[in-house]
């Protein structure tokens, strides 16, 4: 089994802070992937909510590795994404 022995260095102590001007400028998408056992669709709409997208897309019937459960899918909906928000 592959592990990580320790967690990964904090190069700052510093809480980061994100501000709208910036970081809130840049347009993102979620796919929330319907039978996702790795992260469950729970855990999804809790990081929709912390962080909203300027658009949610929805892939029923696939699984954490959507690119290979159901690759169509996924082209389509990144098509769809980056025609709406270019």
């Amino acid at each position: 089994m592959l592990e990580r022995p320790q967690p990964l260095p904090v190069s700052s102590a510093e809480e980061v802070v994100f501000s709208k001007a910036k970081y809130g400028s840049v347009k993102r998408a979620f796919v929330v992937l319907e039978k996702d056992q790795a992260v469950p669709k729970q855990v999804q709409e809790g990081m929709i909510e912390k962080n909203p997208p300027n658009r949610v897309e929805l892939i029923g019937d696939s699984d954490h590795m959507v690119m290979a459960s159901q690759p169509a899918k996924l082209v389509a909906c990144l098509l769809a994404i980056v025609q709406d928000l270019s």
